[in-house]
């Protein structure tokens, strides 16, 4: 059993049973969390669930809704209570009581599947905020400038000729 809080400070606690895993996959057959490789749209589901923070957010309602019934709150209330933050440290929670799940079940091939994509992700979003790290911003915004400069330049100079053309066209335009 894994928590996590909304951005007030309410504890969420994620429980994969075989009962909450069977009824989540009830309501909503896409999250069949016994099978971590099921295709989903072209992907599978440990990706899409590690990716996708908005799919995620719709496993989160369906394993925290008892609670959140029991709390009196709605899809929308729970989904404005999660910051970005919140959702993160929710689906790390979420996995790992995914693997420990799959562990207890002797399923340490699903286990590892789990775990190995959230190393991949991890290991992907440092890769990525490294990259980020070293562009330089201030060239950057000089190109895209110098880019936005030439186009207005060139769309004004089109409608510049436009203009002069319906002057020169125009009754009365050539008269001495």
């Amino acid at each position: 059993m894994r928590q996590f809080s909304d951005k007030t400070g309410r504890l969420w606690t994620i429980e994969l049973t075989i009962g909450n895993v069977v009824r989540v996959r009830k309501r909503d057959p896409r999250f069949d969390l016994l099978d971590p490789v099921k295709d989903i749209n072209g992907t599978p589901l440990q990706v899409v669930l590690t990716t996708d923070p908005a799919e995620f957010y719709e496993l989160l309602w369906l394993l925290c809704e008892p609670q959140l019934e029991a709390a009196g709150i709605g899809p929308v209330q729970f989904g404005e209570s999660l910051t970005a933050e919140n959702i993160i440290k929710a689906q790390i929670a979420f996995v790992g009581e995914w693997t420990d799940f799959f562990r207890c079940l002797h399923r340490d091939d699903a286990a590892m599947a789990v775990e190995t994509q959230m190393k991949l992700v991890a290991a992907a979003t440092r890769m990525l905020t490294n990259r980020v790290a070293k562009i330089d911003k201030t060239k950057v915004m000089t190109t895209i400038e110098g880019r936005l400069e030439s186009e207005f330049s060139k769309q004004f100079g089109r409608l510049q000729e436009s203009l002069d053309a319906i002057q020169e066209d125009s009754p009365g335009a050539n008269s001495n």
